[in-house]
Formats: structure tokens, sequence, C-alpha cells
């Protein structure tokens, strides 16, 4: 897996290869970018966290999250030797993959699997797998409910866009017939809101445990449609049967 030299500013990128001084306690974890940049020793003026919104978002609801939503499972699943998160979805995660590698830095005790799943992910690297230290990834080419992959721990969509993409219909079928944790991301408040009304029109789900992300993208993502504030991974949502 290539470094991050072609993603950060170099004084960024030297701090970023490096592993961190001191491990974050699984007791008390990072709960936003200023914890985050004094953790990692960066500059508050860094425009780093528009890249790593992405794994920091995962961390996020990993830590955060699901451990106020389901403690025991939270505990259970990180008991594992290897941490299996699925990424539904998938765009620019695949252009961004040496970012994911600070999951490791945040998780260290645990060996961390992603199976990035997505339409637009690229022909040759169809069922590619890529690995470095704890960290691998493996790419599918296609939607999550023609996937014939490994179940995994968690499931989560980065700036989903539920309610815009019809594809999303039989692959919530398929994740709300399981028992296993799904979490989305969204660009603003009133996407996640439309994204209830499709849902509940379709008698399919409902949104639920509506969260402000504190590791959402600090640049705001201007609209010709509309004044609203958008930003990448703005705000978490749960989807559950009704």
């Amino acid at each position: 897996m290539d470094d991050q030299s072609s993603y950060v500013l170099p004084q960024a990128q030297s701090t970023l290869t490096s592993p961190p001084t001191t491990p974050v306690p699984l007791t008390s974890p990072l709960r936003d970018w200023a914890e985050y940049y004094s953790w990692r020793g960066l500059d508050v003026d860094s425009p780093v966290a528009q890249l790593l919104s992405y794994p920091l978002s995962v961390y996020y609801i990993l830590t955060t999250c699901l451990k106020q939503d389901n403690s025991k499972y939270f505990e259970s699943l990180l008991r594992k030797d290897t941490l299996r998160i699925l990424l539904l979805g998938v765009e620019k995660e695949v252009e961004l993959l040496p970012v994911f590698k600070e999951l490791v830095n945040l998780l260290p005790w645990v060996s961390i699997h992603i199976d990035m799943v997505g339409k637009s992910i690229s022909k040759k690297c169809r069922r590619k797998i890529l690995e470095d230290g704890q960290l691998s990834i493996a790419l599918f080419r296609g939607d999550y409910h023609s996937w014939d992959g490994q179940e995994a721990g968690i499931i989560i969509g980065l700036n989903a866009g539920i309610a815009a993409y019809r594809c999303w219909q039989p692959t919530l079928e398929k994740i709300l017939k399981q028992n296993t944790p799904s979490y989305f991301t969204d660009y603003c408040e009133y996407f996640v809101d439309i994204t209830d009304q499709t849902l509940k029109g379709a008698n399919s789900g409902e949104v639920t445990q509506k969260r402000l992300n504190p590791f959402r993208a600090p640049f705001r993502i201007t609209s010709e449609d509309n004044y609203l504030p958008w930003f990448s991974n703005a705000v978490i949502f749960s989807v559950t049967p009704r």
C-alpha cells in the first residue's frame, strides 16, 4: 500500500508516517478534531482533516456510537483477533486507501480487515486485496446484495445518499435481515430526514440514532441547488426495521 506522501502536505506527512508516542485508551476515545490534532502533534491549521474524515468517522462510529448503542457487542467485537469492517457504496475511499492506515494507530491492539464494496470501483481492482502490517483491505466491484464475502462485525456507509440511489433498496433489505450493526453518514441533516421519509414510505425501515459527526470534514461543500450547509460525513445515523 503506497505511503501517505501523495495525500498530505510534507509537515503532516512526516507526522502521520510515524507511529504515535502514546496509544489512545479505549476507555476514553478521541472525541473531536481538537483531541486528535493534539494527540498527533498536528498544527491546528493543517487541512489533513479533510482526508482523515473517512478513517476517523469509522473510528468514531466504532468507539463511540457502537459503544453507546450496544456496549456488550462492542466489547465482544474488539476481543476478536481481527476486526472486520464492511464499507458500502465506496467511491472516493478507493483513492484514499493510505489514510485508512491511521485506524491501526488508533486501534493498535487488533488487526483490521476492511471489505470495500461499491459499483464505482475500477474493474482492474475487482477482488484485489491490499495488505500493510495489521491492516488489510479487499475491494469488490458491485452492490452489497450481490457480494458473497465473509460476514463483517460492523457495516458502514460513508456519505451514503440512500434516498438518492435506488440500488440501496435491495442492499438495505439484506442488511435489515441481519443482526449486524450498521451505520451511515450523509452530507447534511436534511438528507438524513429525506432518507427517513423514503424508508418509511417504502415500509422498509426508519432512521434512528441521528448524531452530528465531530469528525466531519471541515470544508463546506457548495451546491447550486440550495444553500444548505453540506459537509462530507456530516451526520451519522442508523437504519432499523420498522
